[in-house]
């Protein structure tokens, strides 16, 4: 049995309105901890990470249960990657 779980960060679906304003401060948390070199990041915690569409967290959940290889704890760059790799599945 192998452990995998995901860390994802605020995540927002924009059928729930009260999501996308919050998802858009997050957002620019995360435009500004990147533009700063990721030196405010430690400060600004989750703030500085990118938010999420609901939709890609699934999809990559639903990709890391099918790939042996995907293990231990997800963070958002594999998160994203997964859920591309879905996503490419689904246009074929």
């Amino acid at each position: 049995m192998r452990g995998v779980f995901f860390r994802a960060p605020f995540m927002y679906d924009s059928s729930r309105a009260f999501t996308i304003p919050m998802a858009a401060a997050a957002g620019l948390g995360s435009l500004f901890n990147r533009a700063t070199g990721g030196v405010l990041g430690g400060f600004l915690g989750a703030g500085a990470v990118k938010p999420l569409k609901v939709e890609d967290v699934a999809a990559a959940v639903v990709e890391a249960l099918s790939d042996d290889t995907v293990m231990g704890p997800v963070e958002v760059p594999k998160i994203e990657e997964l859920a591309n790799k879905g996503w490419r599945k689904e246009m074929l």
